[in-house]
């Protein structure tokens, strides 16, 4: 009999200490509950400082106990952003409570971030902050009075010191050249053979383009039907060979009419013909 009681007691004891920690936490939450109401309760609905600083405390010890602790951090769509600066920006460290992390709080400030153009932060129960950023796609360099900046696809500015590292981007000049960029650029890559030539995009009065080639050669485009200006102006240069001449200007702002106006050299000749065929005359 006594052997009996014996194991029924260390039976009984092997149930303790399987609910022991179980039996703890709710008791630890029980407490948490009574703490809270009495706290409401005496401060007339409104928690006082000291209540709620303790009850604070409570709460971060009992999301440790229950394991709801930080241990990762996974980031996606990130390509620009960097892994510091994100976590800079949700303020998390490993370890910490995941309810230290406030998804709107901390979606805002990544939102900040230069690169991030959209974001969702979530808390993904037991212990995993997941961050989804959608980042801006950087388009040109934009070049306004004395300030150059990076732009995205739909002319918002991205960064004013990022510019160094996107050398291969295509420039645009002048004031309103950000927002229209995105459209005549895109005209410009569907004909490869002006676009590798093409040094600047100048923006003229928000209203239409000028584009400065490799040579230094400028060609004035209409404020109207510019895509097939540098229709003409491919097929004039593969028929004549135009922007590789001795010329300056290409003005085809007036519709079915070029005007070239010719460079140094042509200019000088020019002038020397003139000169020569004026002392004939004046000899006649």
């Amino acid at each position: 009999m006594a052997k009996r009681r014996k194991q029924r007691a260390g039976a009984g004891s092997g149930w303790r200490f399987m609910l022991r920690r179980p039996v703890r936490l709710a008791m630890f939450t029980a407490a948490s509950v009574a703490i809270l109401a009495f706290g409401y309760e005496v401060t007339g609905g409104k928690p006082g400082t000291l209540v709620s600083e303790g009850l604070s405390d409570i709460a971060v010890e009992t999301v440790s106990l229950l394991g709801l602790t930080v241990q990762d951090v996974t980031v996606s769509g990130r390509r620009y952003t960097t892994a510091h600066e994100i976590l800079d920006a949700i303020d998390v460290g490993r370890g910490d409570p995941i309810t230290k992390v406030d998804p709107a709080e901390a979606r805002h400030r990544v939102m900040a971030l230069d690169w991030v153009r959209s974001a969702s932060v979530m808390r993904l129960y037991p212990n995993t902050i997941h961050v989804s950023i959608e980042e801006h796609e950087p388009l040109a360099i934009w070049r306004n009075g004395d300030k150059t900046s990076l732009i995205d696809d739909r002319g918002a500015v991205v960064s004013d010191l990022s510019v160094r590292s996107f050398p291969h981007l295509p420039m645009v000049v002048g004031p309103g050249a950000g927002v229209a960029a995105a459209e005549f650029l895109a005209e410009l890559r569907r004909r490869p053979g002006i676009s590798a030539r093409v040094n600047a995009s100048l923006r003229v009065g928000k209203r239409r383009w000028s584009l400065r080639l490799d040579n230094g050669v400028i060609v004035h485009l209409p404020e109207e039907g510019t895509a097939r200006a540098l229709d003409e102006l491919i097929g004039m240069n593969e028929a004549e060979g135009l922007i590789d001449r001795d010329v300056a200007i290409v003005d085809m702002r007036i519709p079915d009419r070029v005007t070239i106006l010719p460079g140094r050299e042509a200019g000088a000749a020019d002038d020397a013909s003139g000169a020569r065929t004026a002392g004939t005359g004046a000899k006649t």
